[in-house]
């Protein structure tokens, strides 16, 4: 765990709407924090009027990588929905399930 916590950083931020204080982080690495943060020590919030704790650090898109990661693990999952439902045997299954569950025809 030592050397792979060493190359990544925490950025947390914290922000007030209307009184109250959200905060949030985001995990990057090391790599990625020296190019998009680097020094600076105040950065823009964006956040989300109607649901404030929904926000982000402006210019920055520290977690576009970690929403491209969940678009290509949903299109793995979409893929093989999709060839199961495009070669599978539904009328073997179709007659399977309807002899377990006892539906007539």
């Amino acid at each position: 765990m030592g050397e792979a916590y060493k190359k990544s950083y925490n950025v947390r931020y914290s922000y007030t709407d209307n009184s109250k204080v959200f905060s949030n982080k985001e995990g990057i690495s090391k790599e990625i924090y020296d190019q998009q943060i680097g020094d600076v020590e105040n950065l823009e919030i964006c956040y989300n009027r109607t649901f404030p704790t929904l926000s982000y650090l402006k210019g920055k898109n520290l977690a576009l990588r970690r929403n491209k990661l969940g678009m290509v693990v949903s299109s793995i999952f979409m893929a093989l929905f999709i060839l199961i439902d495009v070669f599978a045997d539904k009328e073997k299954w179709a007659n399977r399930y309807e002899k377990v569950f006892g539906i007539q025809k």
